[in-house]
């Protein structure tokens, strides 16, 4: 990671500092938010910064709270671009660790033109580095449900350095440097412009934001988008695999295609098929399949796991065969960029027909 903070807080008369946080950096700048908890009238919080693995800081700076102050922000210039740096926040000039000093990093931008587009970084300036800001995104939406041929916006958010969301980073000219989203779904539905970001409007199909048009099969897709190229993305980290580094990239939305909604029955009762209705159904790779019908219902279960199915779900005069089976442990690890891991095992939900034909979608 680009920046961190060690904690270590300690009450004096009532105040302490509880957190230290950069937007993000210029090349030769960068604000920092210094958070406060029971300020003082008259409080003093007291910041310094060096190169990463200097001996000796480059500036002490202090600014003076009033009764209530909750957030203290300074202004850091005069940086190296491409240098990463220390910084200290604390309640006393001596920053001591006994009395509320904490710690932070980060690693300025690349350029050296602090007056130039999107803060040191010119495109037109030859062997001037990208401004490479971007260190995830993620779905704006997911998951989705639309009926055959039915559109929606899909978008991506953009999350900073600080792993703060930050969509402004995508949302820029394309003089400024806009990133480049490709979209992309197994040859299923198509994309089209979206227009719905208050400042650009989007003028090719691989912006932020996209209408994506549903096929006319039913089913459910995944849809990608990219930012494909290095100078778009932060590059692997070295504390993080190639896949964990692509999957930060990467914005994974799942569209779930179903047919179109039937007339309103009112108070129709349900009904099952004239006939006799089997317990399950046999496929002809003799796998089983419990019945649902419309007047009962239906469940089936694995391993502890069951579906329930209640009255009314399936349709008047037919019934259907559910399965579940455990297809091994659950998780999403590579797949999302979430301090968390799925844990458990994952299931896979089958419906047929009565014939036993796979369906591949059943409202």
């Amino acid at each position: 990671m680009l920046w961190s903070s060690e904690l270590s807080v300690m009450h004096r008369s009532g105040v302490c500092l509880t957190g230290l946080r950069f937007d993000d950096p210029l090349a030769t700048s960068v604000r920092a938010y210094v958070s406060v908890e029971g300020a003082l009238s008259e409080t003093v919080v007291y910041l310094r910064y060096r190169p990463d693995g200097a001996s000796s800081w480059v500036s002490t700076l202090n600014q003076t709270t009033g009764s209530g102050t909750t957030t203290v922000t300074f202004d850091i210039t005069g940086l190296t671009p491409s240098t990463k740096y220390e910084v200290e926040a604390s309640l006393n000039a001596e920053f001591s660790l006994n009395d509320s000093t904490i710690r932070g990093f980060f690693t300025t931008d690349v350029g050296s033109d602090p007056e130039g587009p999107d803060g040191g970084y010119d495109p037109d300036r030859p062997g001037d580095g990208s401004p490479v800001k971007i260190l995830r995104i993620e779905p704006g939406v997911t998951p989705v449900t639309l009926e055959l041929g039915d559109e929606a916006v899909l978008w991506v958010d953009v999350y900073g350095r600080q792993d703060i969301l930050d969509n402004t980073l995508a949302d820029r000219e394309p003089s400024a440097g806009r990133p480049s989203f490709v979209w992309s779904t197994s040859g299923q539905g198509s994309f089209e412009e979206a227009d719905i970001n208050p400042e650009w409007s989007n003028s090719l199909p691989d912006d932020r934001e996209v209408l994506f048009i549903a096929p006319t099969v039913m089913g459910t897709f995944r849809i990608e988008a990219n930012l494909p190229s290095a100078s778009d993305c932060l590059p692997q980290q070295s504390d993080e695999t190639a896949e964990e580094a692509a999957a930060r990239c990467m914005a994974v939305f799942m569209v779930r295609v179903k047919r179109e909604s039937g007339p309103d029955v009112g108070s129709e009762p349900p009904a099952n098929p004239e006939g006799t209705i089997p317990s399950v159904i046999t496929t002809d790779s003799s796998d089983t399949f419990d019945v649902v019908t419309p007047e009962d219902g239906g469940t089936t279960s694995a391993n502890g796991a069951f579906v329930d199915v209640g009255q009314g779900a399936v349709s008047n005069g037919e019934y259907i065969g559910i399965r579940i089976t455990p297809i091994g442990p659950a998780s999403n690890y590579g797949k999302t960029w979430q301090p968390y891991t799925l844990v458990g095992t994952e299931y896979e939900a089958s419906v047929v027909n009565a014939d036993g034909a796979l369906i591949p979608s059943y409202t």
